[in-house]
């Protein structure tokens, strides 16, 4: 498994779901992001200093804490920069992230909020070329933030980079994590008041039937029966 790291860890594997969240550069304000840069930074200081038995562990659920933290603020901003969730920049967003072929990445379901998204994919062992290379996370968001950072800026008459560098991500580890996740990226805008049910957005997309494969529940179902009250 290869991994890199600059503000939170990244895995790409492949064969397994992978959550994924990215954000707008003005989701946060510069102070709010320094400062929960700082302490996320300090913490892990800390935390590196830990005997090796505890320090991953202790990492995971630092990396977890902050998630929370970040995603909490951005659900509550809700008056500062370009609005992903409207028509023409969500647009851009949906046909970026469902670009690519299946056999080359499998999108289960995202959420477009109106400063960041949260995606479920997954890159298929043993996929084909695409552009003569093996697509892989890292390469993918770069696409999707770089194709949709310009074109959405042309379409806001706006300069200047969109998107934070960083990204989050989490590979599926359970068959329950995997439900779990599914239900949090798509009540995201039912928790913050967007809609009453996950279906009454066109800002949520999900493929049913790949979804079902994996699971064995309908969407519907899955939602009801689940929570994300403990999503790692």
């Amino acid at each position: 498994m290869e991994s890199h790291q600059r503000y939170l860890p990244h895995y790409y594997p492949t064969g397994v779901p992978i959550f994924v969240t990215f954000r707008t550069k003005d989701s946060l304000s510069p102070e709010l992001n320094a400062e929960v840069s700082n302490r996320y930074q300090k913490e892990k200081r800390e935390i590196e200093k830990y005997d090796p038995s505890i320090r991953n562990a202790s990492l995971k659920e630092l990396n977890k804490k902050y998630f929370y933290l970040l995603d909490s603020y951005c659900d509550s901003n809700n008056d500062e920069g370009i609005n992903l969730a409207n028509y023409a920049s969500s647009t851009l967003i949906k046909q970026s992230i469902l670009y690519y072929p299946d056999d080359v990445v499998r999108v289960f379901c995202f959420t477009i909020m109106r400063n960041h998204v949260h995606l479920l994919i997954m890159f298929p062992q043993g996929a084909p070329l695409f552009n003569g290379k093996v697509l892989n996370l890292p390469d993918y968001i770069h696409n999707v933030k770089g194709f949709t950072g310009k074109k959405i800026n042309e379409v806001e008459k706006s300069k200047g980079n969109l998107w934070m560098r960083e990204y989050y991500d989490v590979v599926i580890r359970s068959d329950e994590h995997m439900c779990r996740t599914i239900h949090y990226i798509l009540m995201n805008p039912v928790k913050v008041g967007i809609c009453k049910n996950f279906h009454e957005t066109e800002n949520n997309y999900w493929n049913e039937g790949l979804i079902k494969s994996y699971t064995g529940f309908e969407v519907r179902e899955l939602i009801r029966y689940y929570s994300s009250d403990q999503l790692f």
